[in-house]
């Protein structure tokens, strides 16, 4: 049994409307989703935890800007179960033949598209530290048809496998043979690392320091919402360098972005206060048109912020949770 491991469990969770609530479910990840395009968010999820390996998969309805740190001593691998258009990887444009990993709490970026699906796996460090004598990248992503759809086949059948037999959670060989597999699988990612090594591009370093600290300092200072021209600024960039940064990293204008990183704000403290006033949370966080800020509230995310207030405040009464389990 590997230290610090969470117990053995499996776990489906179904009709997830509240993205705050999707990327809490996940354990032992320090994770940040934003909702980006429009509409009321839908998400499942499937959770595999054995023996300190995690294997999940999320479906996500909406566009969602996903950041925080990998889990700490693990290397993280995922490839997409569904992927309509493309998604950016640490600002890189990645598609479905594309395996992405990050590793031992560096920070990542993921921006998906609508009606994804995303599997992922974590294996702690000390799994796999033998396989390689060569330091492998944290960080990185590659093209490889043949590996993913691999990887993509395995983890659906381990999923599919453990949510209908839970007695292999108590069989020793079948544990061993499953740490087996996984070991194996992490050495064809190491493999396809030596023949295509991924070198971080510089550029695209600096366009993810620049999305960082500009989600930092909105939500640092809710009161003084940053324009374009402020923040060209704070990072020392163009206009022009400015755009292609948050178009390289998020797909979208830094305008766009920013005001959505605001509502999804906004739709927090909902969350935390859904007793509190529409006007005050909304000014809070700088939307002083409370007409165009409703307009934007409801194209991001389906419905007006009084039917959001309405709802939590019916669920809280009712002490009803928002999420439904699935068997």
């Amino acid at each position: 049994m590997l230290a610090g491991q969470l117990t053995n469990s499996f776990r489906s969770e179904s009709d997830i409307h509240e993205i705050t609530a999707h990327c809490q479910i996940l354990r032992e990840c320090s994770l940040n989703y934003e909702q980006l395009s429009t509409g009321q968010f839908e998400g499942s999820l499937k959770e595999l935890w054995l023996e300190g390996i995690q294997i999940y998969e999320e479906s996500l309805s909406r566009s969602v800007f996903q950041y925080g740190e990998s889990r700490k001593n693990s290397l993280s691998f995922s490839v997409f179960n569904q992927l309509d258009s493309e998604a950016r990887w640490l600002g890189k444009p990645i598609q479905k033949d594309d395996v992405s990993w990050c590793g031992f709490q560096e920070e990542l970026m993921l921006q998906t598209p609508e009606n994804c699906s995303l599997l992922v796996v974590s294996v702690p460090e000390e799994l796999i530290s033998d396989l390689t004598d060569s330091p492998y990248p944290k960080v990185g992503a590659l093209t490889n048809k043949t590996l993913v759809q691999g990887f993509r086949h395995e983890f659906n059948s381990i999923l599919s496998n453990m949510s209908q037999n839970s007695l292999l959670f108590n069989q020793p060989a079948a544990i061993k043979q499953f740490k087996s597999d996984i070991r194996e699988l992490v050495m064809l990612l190491f493999q396809a690392q030596e023949k295509s090594p991924e070198k971080r591009n510089i550029s695209r370093q600096k366009a993810q320091q620049i999305v960082c600290r500009a989600r930092k300092i909105v939500l640092e200072h809710p009161e003084t919402p940053l324009n374009v021209d402020e923040l060209c600024k704070i990072t020392y960039t163009s206009r022009r360098a400015l755009q292609n940064c948050f178009l390289r990293v998020t797909g979208q204008s830094p305008a766009t972005f920013l005001k959505n990183i605001r509502l999804n704000a906004v739709r927090r403290s909902m969350l935390n206060d859904p007793y509190d006033n529409i006007c005050n949370i909304a000014s809070q966080w700088g939307f002083w048109h409370l007409s165009q800020f409703t307009c934007d509230y409801k194209r991001l995310f389906g419905e007006l912020p009084s039917q959001t207030l309405n709802t939590l405040r019916m669920t809280h009464k009712t002490r009803q949770p928002l999420i439904k389990k699935a068997s």
